[in-house]
């Protein structure tokens, strides 16, 4: 059986295929190896659009289960806790994971646990059962560490803010078209958790096709971990600053619906309708946006701005009356969001290239973090009566202001294409 390197990568036979060395050959051989990077960078994209189809096509229906089965909202919101934070534990562990088994096996066994979740869901009787799902799928927040690591490795650094925003289109595309579909399978067939198993397993057999590891670019990965990057000691005022930055992401994505009901008191239809529209906002900023954005600023740069963009109408969001203006106000904070999570991103793999798994690991953590800790303290806020999105903009604004005195104002690696 092929040993993997420690710092194997699945996607390394891609990636030997599309550098300059290999592409020396015949014009044949370097169309044939385009094909091959262009091909597994979309097979990914597919993956990720099928594993957050999974969850997002019955997701609406978590609640209802567990209520007609005599649970309470409370030890739901326990056990999406109890994953966020089992799985943060895991996620300090993904960029030695992922050097030590290779990219592919790791995200096959994402995919594998988030089909598992799903399979649960279908299968539960008890609210026990329920909640092993919710424990069991959430390891699918990993999804984007290997993901991205992967899509990393194949392309150049200035290639990243396409293909990293092209990704968070797609996962924002995928919390769009989930519920869609849950609305008409249960109108129709009723099989919503049926239809989640079967797109779990369409993203796992994807994953399954991918290209294995090559043995023979085993020393060049070896290479890459001699030189990892920069230090974590070194990352923490960057690592601090994002965090800081993204916080009113995790506050809206986790705390809207409890915000919505308690300040406007509206029905579970209207929160929906005001999701999907962030959920497009979202999928617009890091589809296009983003890309144009940092191309012009670079990362460090559009970090600020785009924590500006955030931090600005949440200042003034709860002073208005009208869930209209409310929802005006929520989409610019989004778009701005976008390109704040994709700065993010891009900036933590530029930070510890040639290693990139670390940065993606990074990311992910930070991510992570401000999902465990936001929504225990939004529902303090809320239920102080202190104004939750004001106090997140402030965050914001601080953590960009220091960002901003502290850090260089320019990417390290972000040049433009000659």
């Amino acid at each position: 059986m092929e040993k993997a390197a420690p710092a194997a990568r699945a996607s390394s036979l891609a990636a030997r295929a599309s550098s300059p060395a290999t592409n020396a050959g015949s014009p044949a051989e370097k169309d044939a190896s385009l094909v091959a990077r262009k091909s597994t960078i979309l097979a990914v994209q597919a993956c990720i659009f099928f594993v957050y189809s999974s969850i997002s096509i019955p997701g609406s229906s978590i609640s209802v289960l567990n209520k007609s089965m005599g649970g309470t909202a409370s030890s739901l919101g326990s056990a999406r806790t109890a994953a966020l934070l089992w799985n943060l534990v895991v996620g300090l562990f993904m960029s030695p994971i992922i050097n030590s088994v290779g990219t592919k096996p790791a995200l096959i066994a994402v995919c594998a646990l988030a089909g598992s979740g799903i399979l649960i869901f279908s299968l539960t009787t008890t609210t026990t059962m329920l909640y092993a799902g919710i424990i069991v799928g959430g390891a699918r927040i990993h999804l984007l560490t290997c993901g991205k690591t992967m899509i990393a490795d194949l392309c150049e650094p200035e290639e990243l803010p396409n293909q990293f925003g092209t990704i968070g289109m797609i996962s924002g595309i995928a919390f769009v078209t989930g519920p869609i579909f849950s609305i008409i399978l249960t109108k129709t067939i009723g099989c919503v958790y049926g239809a989640g198993c079967l797109s779990a397993l369409l993203a796992l057999g994807i994953a399954t096709s991918l290209p294995g590891t090559s043995s023979h670019s085993a020393g060049k990965d070896a290479a890459k971990e001699s030189s990892p990057g920069m230090s974590i000691r070194d990352a923490v005022p960057y690592l601090l600053v994002s965090a800081a930055c993204t916080a009113p992401f995790a506050t809206i994505i986790l705390s809207l619906d409890m915000y919505l009901v308690q300040r406007f008191g509206i029905a579970s239809s209207g929160i929906a309708a005001v999701t999907v529209v962030m959920a497009v906002s979202y999928a617009i900023s890091q589809g296009a946006l983003f890309k144009r954005m940092h191309q012009r600023l670079g990362s460090v740069p559009l970090l600020f701005v785009g924590g500006a963009f955030v931090a600005t109408p949440l200042l003034v969001i709860d002073y208005l009356e009208s869930i209209l203006g409310f929802t005006m106000l929520l989409v610019v904070s989004v778009l701005g969001m976008g390109c704040c999570q994709g700065a993010v991103d891009v900036l933590m793999v530029e930070l510890t290239t040639p290693n990139k798994s670390r940065g993606t690991a990074w990311a992910a953590t930070i991510s992570n973090v401000n999902m465990v800790l936001v929504p225990g303290a939004s529902g303090i806020i809320v239920d102080a009566g202190l104004p939750l999105f004001r106090i997140s903009a402030s965050l914001c604004v601080a953590g960009a202001a220091i960002g901003y005195l502290v850090l260089p104002r320019r990417s390290q690696q972000h040049k433009k294409p000659e």
